[in-house]
This record gives C-alpha cells, structure tokens and sequence, in this order.
C-alpha cells in the first residue's frame, strides 16, 4: 500500500502539462490510421504550425514501423527523410549529429513504450532536453541510453569507421524489421557499415530501399547472399558479398554483366528455396499431428481455449515479403497461443477463486482446490514467461528430423564460380559443424574462400569459448605462422586426410592473400537475450563518451578475434571489441491483474519532477547561503541574474524591439540553474571580501588601489567559482574559460561605478553586490551576443537551404518554399533580420524575391496549396491566416529593401 502510494505521489509530481498532452496525443496517433504528410515543408517552415517538433518526428516513426509491406517502400523513405531532418534540425549546432541520433532514440522509446505511460514521459522529457541541451546535456543522456558519442567533425557515419555488423537480417530473411528500421537503428547506434544478409537475389525495390536509406542515414548498405552447401544434417553456410552499389542502377548492371556466370547460382538458389519451404511444410504438419494435441489437452474442447492447427497460409503475416524459417514458425505459434493461454489463465483464476469459497462453505475439499490452485499457477506462469525463441527451441528445432539437402553438394564447384565474380565469399558460422570440419574446409576451399566469420554472436554466444579461440588461432598460424606451427596444430585437432602438398598449398595462399575475420551479429530483432546488431572497437570510442562506462555495460568480443588481419599489436586495449547491442531485460507478459504495473524508480524522482516545481526549488535552496550571507540585499542579487538571464533570452531570440518579445523565448529552467548556483556565490565572495580586509588592506596604504583590489580579487574569486561550477555541469572548456574571464573584465566598471555610488551618497551596498551586478553586465552582453549569433546561424542555414527552391522546376516543391519562407520571416526568431542581411548583401537573390512575391498570382497559389493538401479544419484555417496576416506586410517589407537596396539601408 505504501508502495502504491509513493508511486502515485510521484506520477503526480512529475512532468509538466506540455508533456502528458504530447503523449496523449503521440497514442492516439499511434491507433489512428497512418498518416502521410501531404507536403514536404522545411523543419522551420510552415508545419510547425500544424504540429510540434516532438509529435512530427514520433508520426515519422510511426510510419516506418507501421508501413512494412515491400511495396510501401516509398512511404518508409519519405518518413525516414522526414524524422532524419527534424532530428538534424535541433537548436544544438555543436553536437547536430549526436543530438539527431539521440532524439531518434528517445522517440522510438517513446513509441515502444506505448501502455506505460510513465516510461513514455520520461523518454518525452528527455527529448526536451536535448533539444535545447547544451553538450553536457546531450553527453549525459546518450550515456544514460547506452550510446557512443560520435566525433562531431561534419563527415557522415560511414566516412567516420566507427562501428559495424557483418551480418544483419531484415523482413526479407528473418529478420523482423524493414530494411529501413534496421539502418535507422544502425544510425542511432553509430554505425558506419551494414552487411544485410538474404537467401537469394532480391527485388529491386528492396535494394532502392536500403541504398536509399542509407543515403539518408550516412551509413554504408552492403548487400550479401547466403547459402548452404552439402548433405541433410551435415550442411555449411556461406554469404557470398555482393560488390559495393550506390544506386539500383549499378545493382541490375551487375546482374545483367554476369547473367550467365550466375545462372548456376540462382538455380541453386530456387531450389534451395523450394527445398526449405517444402521443409517448413513438414514441421507444420508433424506440429500440427504431435504437437497440438498436447497443447490443447485438458481444455475440455472449448473452442476459445484450443489452439488452431497452424497452416502454411498462416506465415504470410509473418514473413511478408520474405522465406519462411523456424524463427517465423516460433513467432506464428506464439501470436496463436499467447491469447489463448491468456483466456485459460482467466478461466481457471474464475474456478480457483469459486473453489476457495466452496472449500469454506465445506461443498468442495481442499484436495480439489490444490489441484485446481497448481493448475492454474503453472498454466498463468506458463503464459507469463511465454516467447516466441522458447517456443522455437521446443517445436521447431529438430534439425536432425527436419533438414533438406542443398542444390549445392560439391563445396569447391558453387565456391570456384563465385570467386570468378566481382565479390567475396565468406564462410559464417563455421563451428555448427565442428572445429575439424571447419578447419578442414579452410585448407581445402583456400582459394575460394576470401573470409571466414569467427564470431557470430547467434552461434557463438552459448558456445563453449574454446571452440573460437581454436579456430582464431588456426587462422593466425595459417595468416603468419610457420608452415611447421600450423601442420603440428592440425594434428593436434586430430585433423586427417589431407594431402601434404594441399596443406602447403593452402598455408602458402593465406600467407599471399590472408584469410580475413569477419563477425556478425546475425540478428533478426526475435531474441532479446542475445546482444542486437553492432560491433565496435574500444578505441574508436571518444574519450568524452568514457570508454571504460561502455566497456563495462556492453558485451566484449573476445579480444584475439581480429589478430589475423595482421595488426601490429601494441596495447590490450586496441584489439578490445565490444557490442554495440544490449541484451533487454525480459519482460513476463502480463495477465492484467497485476499491481504496480508502472514501477517508478524513486531514483528519477528529480529529474522528472514537475519542471516549475523544480525551478522553485532551486531558487529557494540557491536563497539559503545568499540571504544568511547578505540578508536583504539577496532579493536585489537574484533580480540582477534573473533580469540579466530574461533580457539576454529575449534581445537575442527576438532583437531589441519589445512589441516582438514573447514569453515562450524566456529558458526559465536555465534562470532557474542560474539563481541556484549564483546563491552558492555569496558566501564565497563575503569570504574574500573578509579575508582581503583583515589580511591584506594591511599592506596597501593608498585607498583608491585598495578600493581596486578589492574589486579585483572578487572579480577573482566569483570567476573561479564559476569556473568550477560549469565544470561540476559539465560545460566545455570554451564556456568554462569565457565565463571565468567575463568576471575578471568586470571588476573596471563595479570599480568606477562604486566612485559614482561614493558621490551619490550611496556607499553602503555591499561591494559584492556591486561586483555582481557588473559581472552579469558584462555576462548578459556576452551570452545575448553569443545566443544572437547562434540563431542567426540557425535562421541563415534555413534561408540557405530554402531559397535556391524558388528555382526548382517542381512546382509543389517551388510553391512550399515560397510559404515556408513567409513562414519564417513571419513567426521564427531572427527570421527577419536574418532574410534582411541576406538580401541587401545579394542583388541576385533580392531580385528573385521581388519578382516571386510580387507575382499576381503567388497569394492564390499559397492559398490553393493550403486548401488542396490540408483538410483538417484546423490546420487550413491556421495556414490561411498566416497568409492572409503576413503576406501583404512582408512584400510591402520586401519593397523597401528593393526601392532602396543601392542607397541606404531600412530597419529590419
């Protein structure tokens, strides 16, 4: 109970009105029907007055995990580009890459938590805060989510070589996410290169829809085939790599090229996928004849409480587009037997609790109930810990009874045919035959194979380590060890029937054309035990993304798993690799009854507490230390770092004219740090302030060089805590110095000011308070000027993108910059004094403008566009307004820079 309450205390407590109406909002955009953007406006454009930031990027989600049909490909690119731009286009220049990356995250968070809403507020407020977020802020929540920084150097992902996978599976194989969900995830990650891995050559609009996308993301597509080679129950598994595409184009050229040198492949192919289908068949009809009536036992034939015979029609809602396999036969049963199982949990908890009543009115006995109470507590266990991969594990599994023969029995034909091609071929997991077998195929195929995968995390995660430590060091002694070394460790591995000369052979081929290691996750998105997609070196990681706080939460690789690839090894930590996937938590699958279904973590209680509670409490702890220090003269203290944060947020969001000034562009929780931190100042410079009178007045006689002192060791002091409190928040170096020297400038004027006081009759407040009221002077020009710069860089950045559109030959596209530009100068910060210096610096431009807005025509095709593309009452009402409020005033605005753009200069 206490518990129940402290929860509930909490929840209402936390966050503020914005947030839950985001996330009411964002759920029931989740159950609507999928909604497509009827127009492509800019970030900063017009449809920031239809829907806030947070919602546009959530909807975009939405619309990649919703839309999973391949020929929906098209609309997952369109949302892809669209969540990718609103995420690069926070008002963080200094980390746009980790910042787009991080929002990302905490949006799909948002989404995939949906039914707790506790979890999705929190992810919510995040978001938040990285939007606005200094560096520091946007550091420590990508350590709170487990993710790399990386480098902010303006390069994309896959120019940076920082993390990759050298084996994913999406919806085409057995994955269960699109091509694009798989690279979106890659780019939240921090990976430069993805190997998607399928069973035969694929559509060509799957192969648009991952080169596309990882044009979007900034991360390098690759594109590999597996296959199988040999007899039932004994096969291998190769991928052969495809050569590198930029376009589809390049994709159908290489097909076309190598047509007959293919043939044989894709032959194989087919066949191999006919043998599979028809070997799912075979494990549906044995489940449906040995399996099901055990399932179904002891439910005395209710219909509701039996699970239907699964048929091969039954996959294509789980494979779509793709081959059916075990995972999709695990995931298809657990879709049929979670409801049912959870019927029969209520059905039984409805008997148990009637027979606790008729054991006390002595009608049933207790033997009865026993039975009855561990009936329904194993089947409600049963439910609860119920997973697609345990149901895979126990049905689907028997490779011994249900295997196929492949197309390919002879390893060295298939093999020598792809190495004539223009890509690699890669033997991956190796170790389900054996290490024997492994090995010998190695020395055997030498010439054909390019690369083998050591470490695959499916395979290899329950496998005794030996077994990769083994093979590991077989491919460095054949790589760079004497011929002598290797032939002693094969013997070793029992290893026989190899010919002298084809063991030299081999050994001679490595040592020319070294046998390179490869690991992959094979991941499919099915197993959340198993750490997902992604690998990374330890040293690739930036120091500010603390190296060792990563080599400690993710799974490590073992280290000697790249030794082969002939790296001069210097240092342990250079050859450490680590995962950049997570296993998740297993989560039961709730029955409903539960209590405490949200369990709040009374660690969180203060970042997520109610964010003007919050500020009130740092200012009235921050008031403590100032009033017991200075008393009266506190009141006076706050207001001047209050005023000087308010003013410096409005002049450089809005410019100096206070008709324009708005109290949204006021960063209260900022003012709020401010007033904490500058009330732990006090006592400090009242501190200095006695010391330099008792100590140090006693050796300057002159009163003006005292009073100047004085003022400078102040200055002195109240620098210094600032600089180490911007250290304890974490501020980079530049802030940290700026802020230190900012005080030291001031101690000129409180000097000179404290004359002027002395001549007014005013001498009596106290020199730390003069000191403070100086120091903010001088800060709020600084940081005014320095938030000034930053949103006229922002506001620049979008005109820049904006106006060559008004040349675009598409005429939406030419119509949407037209509005979203009148948008900006209209209602976005420093949009017109921003558009105002572009223009009188570029005729050319000036020029373009004032003949597209002075067209007769322009207003009616604005208006036009609103009415054809936004039917919501809502929206077209809100869009016609600003056309009807701005429009006139902004070509009137437009004609004056034009009259007099070669004689003078008019107020922005």
């Amino acid at each position: 109970m206490l518990r129940n309450f402290a929860n509930k205390f909490i929840n209402f407590m936390s966050f503020d009105r914005e947030v839950r109406h985001l996330v009411n909002v964002l759920n029931r955009k989740i159950e609507q029907p999928i909604e497509t953007p009827p127009l492509k406006s800019h970030p900063s454009g017009f449809k920031k007055e239809i829907a806030k930031r947070r919602i546009r990027i959530a909807t975009a989600y939405i619309n990649i995990v919703q839309q999973l049909d391949s020929e929906k490909y098209e609309e997952r690119l369109d949302a892809l580009e669209n969540l990718i731009q609103e995420s690069l286009y926070a008002q963080n220049v200094a980390m746009p890459l980790n910042t787009a990356r991080l929002q990302a995250a905490l949006m799909k968070e948002v989404v995939k938590n949906k039914g707790n809403p506790r979890k999705q507020m929190e992810f919510m407020t995040d978001f938040t805060r990285a939007s606005h977020g200094h560096p520091a802020v946007i550091r420590e929540l990508l350590k709170k989510n487990l993710l790399i920084e990386v480098p902010e150097t303006g390069k994309k992902l896959c120019e940076m070589d920082l993390g990759w996978d050298g084996h994913v599976h999406d919806n085409l194989s057995e994955g269960r996410k699109t091509p694009s969900q798989v690279l979106l995830d890659a780019f939240i990650k921090g990976i430069s290169e993805v190997t998607l891995a399928y069973y035969n050559f694929i559509d060509t609009r799957i192969v648009q829809e991952a080169v596309r996308a990882g044009e979007i993301l900034g991360v390098r597509v690759c594109m590999g085939i597996e296959f199988s080679v040999g007899k039932s129950g004994n096969r291998e598994h190769f991928m052969f790599l495809l050569p590198y595409f930029n376009t589809v184009k390049e994709y159908i050229d290489f097909l076309t090229l190598y047509k007959e040198k293919l043939q044989f492949f894709r032959e194989g192919l087919k066949e191999n996928t006919s043998h599979r289908q028809l070997t799912i068949r075979r494990m549906l009809d044995n489940f449906n004849q040995n399996c099901l009536p055990e399932l179904n036992f002891g439910t005395f034939n209710l219909d509701v409480l039996t699970v239907k015979p699964l048929l091969w029609e039954d996959l294509r809602g789980i494979v779509l587009e793709g081959q059916a396999s075990r995972k999709h036969l695990g995931e298809l049963l657990y879709r049929r037997l979670k409801p049912v199982l959870h019927r029969r949990v209520l059905a039984l908890k409805a008997q148990y609790q009637t027979f606790q009543e008729e054991v006390k009115q002595k009608r049933k006995s207790r033997t009865d109930l026993n039975a009855l109470e561990y009936l329904y507590k194993m089947t409600r266990s049963k439910y609860e810990e119920l997973t697609p991969e345990k149901l895979r594990l126990k049905y689907f599994e028997n490779k011994a009874a249900f295997d196929y023969d492949s197309a390919f029995i002879s390893k060295e034909e298939i093999l020598m045919s792809l190495r004539a091609l223009s890509g690699e071929t890669v033997y991956i997991h190796p170790l389900e035959v054996g290490i024997k077998n492994a090995i010998t195929t190695i020395i055997r195929n030498g010439k054909y194979i390019t690369q083998v995968e050591t470490f695959n995390m499916q395979d290899s995660i329950y496998r005794n380590p030996m077994e990769y430590h083994m093979l590991n060091n077989f491919i460095y002694l054949i790589n760079r060890g004497s011929y002598e070394d290797m032939k002693s460790f094969c013997e070793r591995c029992h290893i026989t029937g190899i010919p002298e000369d084809e063991f030299f052979k081999s050994w001679e081929y490595y040592h020319t054309n070294p046998l390179q290691t490869r690991c992959g996750s094979d991941s499919t998105g099915r197993d959340p035990k198993i750490p997902g997609m992604g690998f990374i070196r330890l040293t690739s990681i930036p120091e500010s993304s603390s190296q060792r706080f990563f080599y400690k939460t993710h799974t490590e690789i073992p280290f000697n798993i790249d030794i082969s690839l002939g790296n001069n090894i210097s240092a342990h930590d250079e050859n450490i690799i680590i995962s950049l996937g997570k296993a998740s938590e297993f989560k039961k699958n709730l029955v409903g009854d539960e209590e405490n279904l949200t369990h709040v973590d009374v660690r969180n209680f203060w970042d997520y507490l109610n964010p003007t509670l919050k500020n009130l409490m740092k200012v009235a702890i921050g008031a403590i230390p100032a009033s017991m220090t200075i008393g009266f003269y506190t009141l006076i203290w706050f207001g001047i770092t209050f005023i000087r944060n308010v003013i410096a947020d409005l002049t450089s969001n809005s410019g100096f004219d206070p008709r324009e000034w708005r109290l949204e562009d006021i960063n209260f929780e900022n003012i709020a740090n401010s007033l904490f931190w500058t009330g732990f100042s006090v006592p400090l410079l009242k501190t200095a302030e006695y010391v330099f009178d008792s100590r140090l007045t006693f050796f300057l006689k002159d009163d003006n060089v005292i009073r100047w002192s004085k003022f400078f060791i102040l200055a002195f002091a109240n620098g210094s805590y600032l600089y180490v409190h911007n250290s304890i928040r974490g501020f980079s170096e530049g802030i940290k110095r700026m802020n230190f020297f900012r005080s030291i400038l001031s101690f000129p004027f409180a000097s000179i000011f404290s004359y002027l006081l002395d001549y007014m009759g005013i001498p009596f407040i106290p020199k730390v308070v003069q000191t403070k009221f100086w120091s903010d002077v001088v800060a709020g020009i600084i940081e005014g000027t320095g938030k000034y710069r930053l949103i006229q860089k922002l506001r620049k950045r979008d005109f820049t993108e904006l106006l060559p559109l008004l040349d675009s030959s598409d005429e939406k596209k030419r119509t949407v910059a037209i509005m979203d530009i009148l948008y900006i100068w209209a209602r976005i910060q420093r949009g017109k004094s921003t558009l105002y210096n572009i223009l009188i610096h570029d005729k050319d431009i000036l020029e373009k403008m004032y003949s597209v807005y002075h067209n007769d025509v322009t207003m009616e095709e604005l208006v036009e566009m609103v009415i054809n593309n936004y039917h919501h009452e809502e929206e077209a009402l809100a869009l016609t307004h600003i056309i009807g409020a701005y429009y006139s005033h902004f070509c009137t605005w437009l004609s004056k820079i034009y009259k007099i753009s070669g004689n003078g200069r008019v107020s922005a």
